[in-house]
């Protein structure tokens, strides 16, 4: 309950809402909060570190819309960002946690999996 409380305190929310909430609701108010940090992540990265390479801010936004079954968001947010992608000169690369997993579709999920078994190389942090 300490967790949740420090989480409340962070979002600004009421700790008496929380304590209401099922499970279910509890990851997906998680998820969304583990999202807008991420997204605020990319942001300060992009002011910090835009001149030395291209960096998309809303791929998080995308997957979560995804998950929510938001296709035309998603859709809206990923067209953007392959079309800032698309000329980039230099582009960072963006490691694949296992914590990210539930945000994607069981098929990306499939096709990640498929290429870290046939090209081991993937998994290199180098």
């Amino acid at each position: 309950m300490k967790f949740l409380a420090v989480l409340c305190d962070d979002l600004g929310c009421n700790i008496s809402l929380l304590e209401t909430k099922k499970t279910s609701e509890l990851v997906d108010f998680l998820q969304k909060s583990a999202v807008e940090h991420l997204t605020t992540f990319r942001q300060l990265e992009s002011r910090d570190f835009g001149s030395v390479g291209t960096i998309v801010t809303t791929d998080f936004e995308a997957m979560y819309a995804f998950k929510r079954c938001d296709y035309l968001h998603c859709l809206q947010l990923s067209t953007q960002n392959v079309r800032t992608l698309l000329y980039a000169q230099e582009m960072p690369l963006v490691p694949l946690f296992p914590e990210f997993l539930q945000l994607l579709d069981d098929d990306i999920v499939s096709l990640t999996a498929l290429t870290l078994i046939v090209n081991p190389k993937c998994r290199d942090d180098s």
